[in-house]
Formats: C-alpha cells, structure tokens, sequence
C-alpha cells in the first residue's frame, strides 16, 4: 500500500481542490464548489472535511458529518480523488487507509448515499464490501420518506 497522510482541510487547500471540479464527471457528482462550500466546511462543528496527501500532494478529498442523536451514523458526504488519478485503484486504497487512520468523534456506523446513476461509486463501495442498506426507488410512485439513493453502511 502507498504511504499516505491526512489532514484537515484549510483554506490554502480549496484552490487546488476547486480546479480538479474543471472535471465535467466530478463537477456532476460533487459539484459546484463555492466560497459558500468553503465557509461551510471551515466553521462546521457537524463533522469534518479531510485532505489526504501522498508526499506532498493533494489526491484526495473526503468529507464526513457526524452522527447526532437523530442519525445514529457518521454520513460519509463526499469522496474525490483527483481526476487525472481516477480510474487506477486509488480510490479503494485511500478510503481503506483513511478509514483506519481517522480517529471519529463517537463509535458509530458511517454511511454512503449514491446517485443511482453513478455506477462506478456503486461498485465502488460494492468492492469495499459496504453493505447495502437501501436500493434507491426508481419508480414513478414516490414513498413518503425515500429517496432516489442508494445507502450503503461500513460494515463493522
């Protein structure tokens, strides 16, 4: 496995983070990132935004809020790894060092809500054998109280 190190993410980090959302993929899946994103993940005290880094670079992005009384999980909210890397495995190493390395809040299970469009997270979290806790409704009928995603828990 690579050696790769984390940190919390500062403002010095967003102009490098905001180019990789040139990415037309990542741009849908995450995007846009704004000024306003960035306020937000500086002062939340509802969860976290990591940078992970190999060497000296930035490959990596992960965010997480915590789980509450309401929520008995942390909400993995978004993952990218930069787009020129994208497509190589990196992706399933820096989750699986991450998850190791964090030290979270409260001992709870996180989980992972997927666009039912976006195929490759599927396998992804698939491959890293998260459990599927939620199949998204893709009908027309609505149920009150579902949504269009998938969710997905760590197991633990």
């Amino acid at each position: 496995m690579k050696k790769f190190s984390f940190s919390l993410f500062e403002k010095e980090d967003y102009l490098t983070y905001q180019k990789w959302f040139d990415d037309p993929w990542l741009n849908k899946a995450l995007g846009p990132i704004d000024e306003e994103w960035l306020d937000y993940v500086l002062s939340t005290k509802e969860g976290a935004q990591y940078c992970i880094w190999e060497k000296e670079e930035l490959i990596s992005v992960i965010g997480l809020v915590w789980g509450n009384k309401k929520h008995r999980y942390h909400t993995l909210s978004d993952f990218a790894v930069r787009p020129s890397l994208r497509g190589k495995g990196l992706g399933v190493e820096v989750m699986t060092y991450f998850l190791q390395a964090v030290q979270l809040p409260e001992e709870l299970p996180i989980h992972a809500h997927v666009m039912p469009d976006n195929k490759g997270a599927f396998q992804f979290f698939s491959k890293l054998g998260w459990k599927v806790l939620h199949l998204a409704n893709l009908s027309a009928e609505k149920v009150e109280g579902e949504d269009d995603m998938y969710t997905f828990r760590l197991k633990q």
